[in-house]
């Protein structure tokens, strides 16, 4: 009977490995969030409130992309800090999925922003105001991220030319700190990508520390 339970029990918990493992699991993870907002779309639009929700799922998109894009980023360096975590290594083999996931909440991000606004003429009205602009110029550099991140993309351009064009990633980062700080003008996006930033200084300066002693011997000083 015991000897059941233990079999019961691993296939139990092999199964379940399986699940979590899963690509489809991860996907619906990434969703979630989305829920509520789509919720409150739904409801509000029975209401007769539409643009009100409108404007909620374009803030909460906003952040849900941003946080997403955080998340990201900050995968490297702790691993670099953690190096043995188990947590990590799995998000760090599933990263290009939050980076696809981060694209896709900014696209939301952008369609109800055009639904928030109600015309082409005023969302080109202020297209080039420092607040509209900057975030343009991000989902600019993301798209071809966001299209090159698979593994058939990287066989054809290369692995050098592609890791060059993702790296355009923490160019977009700034961008997207700016127009949130711009648009929103709120100390939070600050400690956000502050963390990021000592997280990145962290890992560079682990790695010059590592280079160092390499080149020590590599290249020993003749007495």
């Amino acid at each position: 009977m015991a000897s059941a339970e233990k079999v019961d029990t691993h296939a139990f918990i092999t199964a379940l490995k399986k699940i979590v493992s899963s690509a489809y699991f991860f996907w619906a993870v990434l969703a979630l969030p989305s829920v509520p907002l789509f919720l409150t779309l739904a409801e509000e639009s029975q209401r007769h409130r539409g643009a009100a929700a409108a404007h909620e799922i374009v803030e909460g998109s906003g952040v849900l992309a941003t946080f997403l894009l955080l998340i990201a980023l900050s995968l490297s360096p702790l691993e670099t800090i953690f190096p043995k975590s188990r947590v990590v290594g799995w998000l760090l083999q599933r990263r290009r999925y939050i980076g696809i996931a981060a694209f896709s909440y900014s696209i939301v991000h952008l369609v109800f922003y055009f639904v928030d606004l109600g015309s082409l003429r005023d969302v080109l009205a202020e297209f080039a105001t420092p607040g509209i602009l900057t975030g343009w110029v991000a989902l600019f550099i993301f798209v071809p991220m966001a299209i090159t991140s698979n593994t058939v993309m990287t066989r054809v351009m290369g692995w050098r030319r592609w890791k060059m064009l993702q790296r355009g990633v923490y160019v977009a980062a700034v961008l997207v700190l700016a127009h949130w700080l711009i648009v929103d003008t709120e100390p939070a996006p600050l400690i956000f990508f502050g963390a990021l930033a000592l997280l990145e200084c962290y890992r560079l300066w682990k790695n010059l520390t590592k280079r160092k002693p390499r080149e020590t011997l590599a290249n020993p000083v003749s007495a």
